[in-house]
């Protein structure tokens, strides 16, 4: 009993290594930018450090946890590989595809690690999701929020608008049902269908834009118009704000991998946007009020952000935005 113990407490150890080195490397390779030469240092590096826990695990675990070996072969041959295309051929394209990559393997790799964990009823460090830096992600962000707005506001009527969200929102629950049971499936629609907006946690976890779809839903169906368009406004613009400054200027972090300059970025993003909001669709409310409404619903859409873990913060943002506003509608 003690040996199995003893064996089960130097696997959680070395789990937590590996994962922290992993993520680690992501980060490192999300840094390096053209021109630079430390590139294949850094790689080779971590590959020194990754490789010698890989065997080590590989040769601690036993016979029924195939798939968490696997995932381990797996991250074993990514190094591998790249450690020899970038040899070859070193290029920033190989090093995206090498951040690509190790993200997708990170976020494997971690589903593995909270199955054995539960399993094994272990506690190891926080495996925090993969965030890189996606201004097409970005942009999407903000371009079907301003698309909502204005739809919402000069095109469809509140009974219109419920017809609309409920048909789309059908179509994505429908995709969340179906790629739960084929792992091809769910691979295409993350990867493929929506690579280019998609995370690699998105794998594991509901997508984005269906907890996006829900809160619009429940938004326009229950709550005064102003107040759904000033949730939407904050989460469009405040979150990419708080993504792009966040991996600019990020250094002093406030929450786990949650930057103070990430914080202080959606603030100022989302009472801008805000502002212009209650500007141009709202003239009840005089300048003070204006500015107090919008402070608060940044302040609160930021905290969200902020502490948003367990729940994706397409849903928590506009929710809590809206109940802090409807204190003013």
């Amino acid at each position: 009993m003690n040996g199995v113990m003893t064996r089960e407490y130097l696997v959680s150890e070395n789990l937590n290594s590996l994962m922290s080195e992993l993520y680690a490397l992501v980060h490192d390779l999300q840094k390096i930018k053209r021109g630079e030469a430390r590139w294949r240092e850094v790689f080779e590096s971590y590959r020194a450090k990754l490789e010698p826990l890989i065997q080590a695990l590989k040769d601690m675990l036993n016979e029924g946890q195939l798939a968490l070996r696997r995932m381990l072969e797996e991250v074993e041959a990514s190094l591998r590989s790249f450690s020899e295309e970038m040899e070859e051929s070193p290029s920033m394209r190989k090093i995206k595809q090498a951040r690509l990559e190790f993200s997708r393997r990170y976020e494997d790799l971690a589903a593995q690690v909270r199955a054995w964990r539960k399993e094994h009823r272990f506690r190891g460090v926080s495996l925090p999701r993969i965030k890189a830096t996606n201004y097409l992600r970005n942009v999407f962000h903000m371009s079907m929020g301003l698309f909502g707005i204005l739809m919402y506001e000069f095109v469809l009527s509140q009974p219109q608008a419920m017809l609309v969200l409920a048909s789309i929102l059908a179509v994505f629950l429908s995709l969340e049902i179906s790629r739960r049971y084929s792992r091809r499936w769910n691979l295409f629609l993350v990867d493929k269908v929506f690579g280019g907006i998609s995370r690699p946690s998105e794998r594991y976890r509901i997508n984005g834009s269906t907890c996006y779809l829900t809160a619009l839903f429940l938004l326009v169906g229950f709550v005064p118009q102003i107040v759904a368009e000033m949730a939407l406004v904050v989460l469009a613009f405040g979150d990419p704000a708080a993504s792009i400054v966040g991996k600019r200027f990020g250094s002093l972090k406030l929450y786990r991998e949650k930057s103070l300059a990430g914080t202080v970025g959606f603030v100022l993003a989302a009472f801008t946007a805000g502002l212009i909001l209650l500007g141009l669709a709202d003239h009840t409310l005089g300048l003070s009020a204006r500015l107090t409404v919008c402070g608060a619903c940044a302040l609160t859409g930021a905290l969200a952000e902020l502490f948003s873990d367990r729940i994706d913060d397409n849903f928590t943002i506009p929710m809590l935005t809206a109940g802090v506003a409807l204190l003013w509608f």
